[in-house]
């Protein structure tokens, strides 16, 4: 929908949609130290693609000694997890699993209570017993995969393939090095490349198994297969190689190898019993010359190769680790005694880094017609075998400016049966979508294709508050008239940044205010008033120069109703009549005295045409504050803007139930989600005034908020004021020690002030501006 926005500058609605198709993501739940459970899913990981970076999640009963915070810094919130229960939650929050798989005997409640869809082992591959070539159902196939590479790669490689034999040696490690493959699937696949590729049986002794430490393009082990048509979209600074020191007999050791390869990190396994071994130190020289220089898209510089990082696994001792890297001497291995923290929320380099597949589609609407805006499924380049199934994840990331609808962008980790079906539609099964650490996601069939509009805001955000016991939310008096000019503006707000502009809106709406010094301390409201053509121009008139001025543009966009302003001969009073209200004679309001126009009309002087607000403009009180409102969100899209990796889900004025039968309204609210690969999903809570003071109700809605909704949200208190009062900063510094809390006033709404799009960062700077205040409650010096 293009449209002339002020300035001059032709605006559309402007929609993108990024679809990128990733392989559909297994977490494997397993009991500490159960070697045969951990061996089941090193087998189902080999026969999936991406099973490399499926996780192994060990219910820890309690953190092992070796992960266990000595002394933490200060600020550093890791020592909040301290529990096993907390770390098991970590891991499944950092690796964000699409399925976990049950190997476990039990799944303790607080992980039901995720509502992550749990599937037994049987579930993936069915009965592997049947003849022929049987596919997953989930996923791409360890048949599909081959096929591919069969049919791109074999005109010009000699590709082996190998399968390793369960014998010799510390069978778990190597089995978790290069890959398993459950008996009657080993069979089938080496009959599907019988007579394609070479085949190559490989008995797992550790004479035999170290040879192999040290990648071979041509030979292709299981978990080579899986990952192959994988990208690992890493960080600059995360492409540090790793050399993990580990005892090879000790499961969780290798659970947590296993775990940081599913990171995405390089990282080369020692095992204890074999540090001594010619060719495993042969191979541990060569992966430490392996690391290129890293190319800086951001600067067009190489960056050097980082120094290695050497590991120590859980059962390992600090000492045993110094031992064994003192025999590098030339100081090509860095110590670090700390496992990485993946449970962590607190630690960026600790998280795991974004597989993706090579195939992706985006869609702007600067380039598609808007009704082409639609959400369709990308599926990787593979033959699929079998029924119609969930072939890949698809990983949607939206990002909206300006347009009639609030567009959401980002979406919280929810499970609910109403916010799922928000996210589907009509058109999809609603449990094949969910909330990720990415944006959207929606798990992609191999059959019907079914392209799904993009989805908005409120129903997203309101349909979430249904699933956590909220009941009724609707968009109150102030969010209609928000979401109506909003429409109408098709999202270009900034107009209401000219605050004369409101001035001006608010007096003819029937305020009291000053149109040249500003608000009264008490805002009074009367009748509507009209005003001369003329005049209304003058105090739209600005001193920059732009093609089209602010005069203009609100006439082109309906904020007037054009009339005319004629005297009654009977009572001799002034009275306003739309171009629709004239025609030969005029009845007045006053007194009810029927005239010809002909005479009276000309009779009004050189300048008859006056203007009156129309529609929500004409509403007083600052539009019942949906102009506070309006600018409030706008301060968070240009947080945003000229920023792919932020997101917003905004919804205006509303009213709600709480759970416990308390009927509140809330002024603002939105979904944020910041940078980091976490892909952390914030709730912002918004308390508006124009000009007005934040009483004791306001403040006592906001702590109720901040308890009811359970989830930390960010406070924001946003008026069009300078300042706050005595009393106000007093209330704000006490909730600002429990909760973290953001102000904005006129310097933040009307004028461009640069902020980091750091929620929390913008919460300590503008309490210590406005409070005279340290930030995060604690006061300033």
């Amino acid at each position: 929908m293009p449209r002339q926005g002020h300035g001059g500058v032709k605006e559309k609605m402007s929609v993108s949609v990024e679809i990128k198709t990733r392989p559909i993501r297994l977490a494997f739940l397993v009991d500490p130290n159960n070697a045969n459970q951990v061996r089941e899913a090193v087998r189902l990981s080999s026969t999936l693609w991406g099973g490399a970076y499926f996780p192994i999640i060990e219910f820890h009963r309690r953190l092992p000694s070796a992960w266990k915070e000595k002394k933490p810094l200060p600020g550093d919130r890791s020592a909040e997890h301290s529990t096993g229960r907390s770390v098991v939650l970590g891991y499944i929050n950092a690796f964000d699993p699409d399925f976990l798989v049950q190997l476990s005997d039990n799944v303790p409640k607080y992980v039901r209570d995720l509502r992550i869809r749990t599937i037994k082992p049987a579930d993936i591959w069915g009965d592997l017993s049947q003849h022929g070539k049987p596919p997953p159902n989930l996923g791409i196939g360890l048949f599909e995969i081959l096929d591919r590479i069969f049919e791109e790669k074999v005109t010009s490689e000699n590709i082996h393939i190998a399968f390793p034999e369960r014998t010799g040696d510390l069978p778990l490690f190597w089995a978790s090095f290069f890959g398993d493959t459950p008996d009657e699937l080993k069979h089938l696949s080496e009959d599907h490349c019988r007579g394609r590729f070479k085949i190559y049986r490989f008995p797992l002794s550790n004479e035999n198994a170290v040879s192999f430490l040290s990648p071979a393009s041509y030979v292709l082990f299981p978990v080579d297969v899986v990952s192959y048509y994988i990208e690992i979209h890493h960080s600059v600074f995360d492409r540090v190689p790793h050399i993990f020191f580990m005892d090879a007999e000790k499961v969780g050791d290798i659970v947590d190898f296993w775990n940081l390869r599913a990171m995405g990190k390089s990282v080369l396994p020692v095992p204890r019993q074999l540090k001594e071994d010619p060719k495993l130190k042969k191979a541990v020289n060569r992966f430490l010359k392996w690391p290129l220089p890293v190319q800086d898209s951001a600067h067009g510089a190489q960056i050097p190769s980082p120094v290695a990082r050497i590991l120590r696994a859980r059962s390992c001792s600090v000492e045993e680790m110094r031992e064994y890297a003192g025999g590098f001497s030339d100081g090509s291995l860095e110590l670090n005694d700390a496992y990485p923290k993946i449970w962590s929320a607190g630690s960026h380099h600790d998280f795991p880094n974004s597989v993706y597949g090579e195939e992706r589609s985006f869609i702007n609407s600067a380039t598609t017609r808007e009704d082409e805006i639609r959400i369709r499924s990308v599926l990787p380049k593979f033959r699929y075998y079998g029924r119609q199934r969930p072939i890949c994840a698809n990983e949607i990331t939206i990002d909206s400016y300006m347009g009639a609808d609030l567009v959401a962008e980002a979406f919280p980790r929810s499970s609910g049966e109403n916010f799922l079906r928000a996210l589907s539609g009509p058109t999809s099964f609603h449990e094949y979508w969910r909330g990720g650490r990415s944006g959207l996601v929606k798990l992609a069939e191999n059959g019907f294709f079914r392209p799904q509009e993009v989805p908005l805001a409120e129903e997203v955000f309101f349909t979430w508050l249904k699933d956590i016991g909220w009941k009724n939310p609707e968009l109150s008096s102030p969010g209609v008239l928000a979401k109506r000019i909003h429409q109408r503006l098709e999202g270009f707000v900034a107009c209401f940044q000219d605050e004369k502009l409101l001035w001006l809106l608010e007096h003819m709406s029937g305020g009291s205010v000053d149109m040249d010094k500003g608000p009264r301390v008490r805002n009074k409201t009367g009748p509507e008033r009209e005003m001369s053509v003329g005049e209304v121009k003058n105090r739209l008139e600005r001193e920059e120069q732009v093609v089209k001025s602010l005069y203009d543009y609100v006439i082109e966009n309906g904020f007037f109703r054009l009339g005319a302003r004629v005297k009654c001969p009977g009572c001799f009073r002034n009275s306003w009549y739309s171009l629709e209200d004239i025609r030969d004679s005029f009845v007045c309001p006053k007194c009810l005295n029927s005239f010809s126009a002909l005479g009276n009309l000309e009779s009004a002087g050189d300048k008859p045409w006056h203007y009156r607000t129309a529609g929500p403009f004409s509403i007083p009180n600052y539009a019942d504050g949906a102009y506070g409102v309006l600018l409030s969100l706008h301060f968070f899209n240009r947080l945003k803007m000229g920023s792919s990796d932020l997101s917003i889900t905004p919804v205006m004025s509303f009213t709600v139930e709480s759970p416990d039968g308390e009927k509140v309204e809330i002024d603002f609210a939105a979904f944020w989600r910041g940078r980091g690969r976490e892909g952390k999903v914030e709730l912002i809570i918004g308390e508006c005034k124009t000009y007005g003071e934040f009483k004791d109700k306001d403040f006592k809605r906001m702590e109720y908020l901040a308890q009811a909704l359970g989830e930390k949200p960010v406070l924001v208190f946003s008026t069009l004021r300078e300042s706050l009062g005595t009393e106000e900063k007093k209330r704000i510094i006490r909730m600002a020690e429990t909760s973290p809390v953001m102000i904005l006033t006129a310097r933040e709404l009307l004028r461009r002030d640069d902020y980091e799009p750091d929620l929390r960062n913008i919460c300590d700077i503008t309490q210590e501006r406005y409070l005279e205040h340290g930030g995060s409650g604690k006061p300033g010096k």
